[in-house]
């Protein structure tokens, strides 16, 4: 049985529950290494999953000595276990990843699952992006993007090869969702009933609360509509560094009693059917689980026009799309779904359709599967630089 080994970066949100998913899926078909940063809720999963675990100190900042330290003892890991494939997770792990790689001779599958010089508008990091890509963005053997917007990112901003990205869509398990919708779940209502009472309608969101999620548009989309439709009340699902502002952003604008925040909730497939409308007013987006996880629960759903997103949805017939950035024309959409439960009711049954029929987890378990078939099975680094 061969061994992949798995590198990631400090991660939560989609990339944690991806790399979850691919940890419980090929450990049936390979030994399986997680190289993770400490207290990564991923370690504690993959110890349970009985998958052997090395903790690494590797940090999203940048410390030339720390790093270098992160660098030797990824080295002395890799010649201790001999993965056949290295496959990595985020960009500060494919900077250490790709490098360890062609120290080691080992092949290296870098997975994009976001825009890696986020904010696009800066200066410094989309330009030091394209300096390391360009350096050493050869030294990986494939690229997975989770949509087709990062692979025309990478393809305009690097001098990757095109023949070496493979777009693979970030899949999910539909049947808790289906299942949530089909049954009457009181933990669900015993999390949220305090905010969804009789005669109101709940429109929410799931999300790590950092600024690419663009939360605060949200808020001021409610604020918006508050006083045209008082029955509305917003909750907030999910934690981060932007908690405190979003707060104080919601009680300046005077929606004490309207905008919830619940911090980290599990369970995400019981709380989805109690949401009327999801929302996903992100700057920046790979792919988005969470969109994906809300249409499985035929929710409809509003959501800016950026990344992977449009792959997702079609504008009104699958959801609605809004420029990112923009409260008002959120504040639209959102006005239009609750105008016409109908046409709204219509476009998630849509929705839940085409996610089950593009973006299940099967298919995204197939074709990653049939990438590393073709890492494992060949016997030298020379010889998979080429495998297509």
């Amino acid at each position: 049985m061969g061994t992949i080994c798995y590198l990631i970066r400090p991660c939560s949100g989609g990339m944690q529950k991806h790399v979850d998913e691919l940890l419980g899926h090929f450990r049936q078909s390979y030994r399986l290494i997680l190289v993770a940063p400490r207290g990564n809720l991923l370690v504690k999963k993959a110890r349970q999953l009985g998958i052997d675990v090395h903790e690494l100190p590797l940090s999203e900042n940048i410390s030339p000595l720390r790093d270098l330290y992160t660098l030797r003892q990824l080295l002395v890991i890799l010649r201790r276990e001999r993965p056949r494939l290295l496959h990595v997770h985020g960009f500060k792990a494919g900077v250490w990843g790709r490098l360890a790689g062609r120290i080691m001779d080992i092949p290296v599958v870098v997975t994009v699952h976001n825009y890696p010089a986020y904010p696009v508008r800066g200066f410094v990091l989309p330009r030091l992006f394209r300096t390391i890509e360009n350096a050493h963005g050869h030294w990986a053997c494939r690229y997975i993007t989770v949509s087709e917007a990062l692979a025309g990112y990478l393809l305009k901003n690097t001098a990757i090869d095109e023949e070496k990205i493979e777009i693979i869509h970030n899949g999910i398990n539909t049947a808790p969702f289906e299942q949530a919708l089909q049954t009457d779940m009181p933990a669900a209502k015993t999390c949220l009933d305090f905010i969804k009472k009789e005669g109101t309608t709940l429109v929410g969101t799931v999300a790590r609360l950092v600024p690419q999620k663009g939360i605060r548009h949200l808020i001021r989309a409610a604020a918006i509509l508050s006083g045209r439709h008082p029955h509305l009340r917003f909750v907030i699902i999910g934690d981060g560094p932007m908690r405190g502002y979003l707060e104080d952003l919601a009680q300046r604008l005077g929606m004490q009693g309207k905008v919830f925040f619940t911090g980290q909730m599990e369970d995400v497939p019981l709380l989805m059917p109690m949401l009327d409308i999801f929302v996903l007013p992100s700057c920046s987006e790979g792919l988005s689980l969470t969109v994906l996880e809300a249409l499985a629960a035929s929710r409809p759903v509003v959501a800016s026009r950026t990344g992977g997103i449009p792959e997702i949805i079609t504008h009104d017939r699958t959801g609605k799309l809004v420029p990112p950035g923009d409260s008002q024309a959120l504040a639209r959409a959102i006005e239009e779904l609750i105008s016409d439960p109908d046409r709204a009711g219509e476009m998630a049954a849509r929705g839940q359709a085409r996610v089950k029929a593009l973006f299940s987890r099967e298919e995204m378990f197939r074709r990653t599967g049939r990438l590393y078939r073709k890492f494992m099975d060949t016997p030298a680094l020379t010889e998979v630089s080429d495998v297509r």
